[in-house]
């Protein structure tokens, strides 16, 4: 790195294997979650960018399956309990995959913890979720072990604050943000991070300046994935912020197309292009939206009673 600039990169090879300088026009910074990138920065006097966290305490456990028609034939089932009297906070899902397999997650946050214990999963299995979840578990052929995971926070890294960066850096994926991952939102953001790059390159932009336009597109990429992952966990008991403004409101409008989603196809189609980040969240805050919603629930008031239950 010189004044203005990142020139490369050093690689460290390891024990006995030394160290390697690598030059390079432009560098990118796709190392995780945990990327050292802030560190780096202010090592050599340049700022480092806003770290916003929420404390989420995610804690699951994961576990594949042969598929097999004599047990089910489901191929995606997604199961939420929502906190509420007499509920705790639980997020399952069974997830046909490659090779003939099923992936089974089952989610719980704070002091609920899934063991790897494969008895414990299939107890859970069977008492914390829908039948198929059970069924699976307990009677189709485990392949491997029960694997477990907690993550501790979603996190972001605002690069587009920043007033000074050097040139000829980037950064992409979870070295940007990570997100709780029971939303399905790290690779797909990832990809459109990817997706970022690419237009920010065919632009032929100057590669010794800032990269401040890639940086502000990524942000709406950012931006849109942390308000449906943030939204959604600040619901949790444990969690008690960063509350942005007009958050109740966002909300509870949130959970009206949310719970009308599920007995209306339109509205269920909409809602699914936001949590797949084909569209942004804002497309579910137009006024034929919100008027679909209303109608739903105007029409059948038995629906409403138990809408976080579904």
């Amino acid at each position: 790195m010189d004044d203005s600039r990142v020139t490369g990169v050093h690689l460290d090879l390891g024990p006995g294997g030394g160290r390697r300088t690598v030059c390079a026009d432009l560098v990118v910074d796709a190392t995780g979650r945990s990327s050292r990138l802030g560190d780096w920065l202010s090592v050599h006097g340049w700022p480092r960018p806003p770290l916003r966290r929420m404390p989420i305490r995610l804690n699951y456990a994961t576990a594949v399956f042969r598929r097999d028609p004599a047990v089910s034939t489901v191929a995606s089932v997604v199961a939420q309990d929502r906190p509420g009297p007499g509920r705790v906070a639980r997020i399952g899902a069974v997830l046909a995959v490659e090779g003939g397999r099923w992936m089974v997650v089952v989610c719980g946050f704070a002091g609920d913890r899934p063991g790897r214990d494969p008895a414990d999963f299939a107890r859970r299995c069977r008492a914390d979720f829908p039948p198929v979840f059970g069924d699976i578990a307990e009677r189709a052929e485990r392949l491997g072990d029960v694997v477990t995971f907690h993550q501790a926070d979603s996190r972001r890294r605002d690069f587009h604050a920043v007033r000074r960066l050097p040139a000829g850096l980037v950064a992409a994926g979870d070295a940007v943000a990570s997100f709780n991952p029971v939303y399905s939102q790290g690779m797909t953001s990832a990809a459109l991070h990817a997706s970022c790059l690419s237009a920010w390159l065919r632009g032929s932009p100057r590669l010794d300046r800032p990269a401040t336009d890639y940086f502000a597109m990524v942000r709406v990429v950012v931006d849109a994935a942390w308000q449906v992952s943030t939204t959604a966990d600040l619901a949790l008991p444990h969690v008690d912020g960063p509350y942005p403004p007009g958050h109740r409101l966002v909300a509870g409008l949130g959970d009206l197309v949310l719970a009308m989603s599920a007995h209306d196809a339109e509205l269920n189609r909409r809602l699914s292009l936001v949590t797949m980040m084909f569209a942004h969240p804002r497309s579910l805050a137009g006024p034929g939206v919100l008027a679909r919603a209303l109608a739903a629930r105007l029409r059948d008031p038995a629906r409403r009673k138990d809408p976080a239950r579904r």
